[in-house]
């Protein structure tokens, strides 16, 4: 995927996530892109509902040895490496002020293969404390031609 992506201009408005799928003794690997967000969120609310892990394929692959029921535990130690890889980058983007808008943060969420509301904790958090303001909980995909703003305090 990351050759597939070397291949598209910078600051590209189009979409990769991978997908690997199982059938019988095979393995087949999908590069899904799309140049609407609405494309490529629909495609990972397809692919995170196959695999509450990681989004990434309808078998075990890369499980890290965690079932999906475990997600629930707060420790880090547990959460999927990817997950915590996209809330790092996304709280470090916001702290530094480089995301401005709703928009900004669906980018990131997809760049990352996770769904907008996997954007949720870390926007929650930086509200309470009094890092951001915003009027959203989630981006809206319906709202990426007009998104709105965030506010830093």
């Amino acid at each position: 995927m990351e050759y597939y992506r070397s291949l598209l201009p910078p600051q590209s408005e189009y979409y990769l996530a991978p997908f690997s799928i199982k059938k019988g003794a095979n393995i087949y690997g999908l590069i899904f892109g799309s140049a609407h967000p609405l494309g490529i969120d629909k495609f990972l609310d397809v692919a995170w509902r196959s695999d509450e892990v990681s989004g990434e394929a309808n078998f075990s692959i890369n499980r890290e040895n965690i079932r999906a029921e475990q997600m629930l535990l707060p420790m880090e130690e547990v959460r999927p490496t990817k997950i915590t890889a996209f809330e790092k980058e996304l709280e470090t983007l916001l702290r530094g002020g480089q995301l401005f808008n709703e928009a900004d943060v669906m980018r990131v969420c997809f760049e990352h293969g996770v769904k907008r509301q996997h954007a949720r904790p870390v926007l929650a958090k930086l509200k309470k404390e009094g890092v951001i303001d915003l009027d959203f909980q989630v981006p809206d995909v319906n709202r990426y031609r007009s998104p709105r703003q965030i506010r830093f305090i």
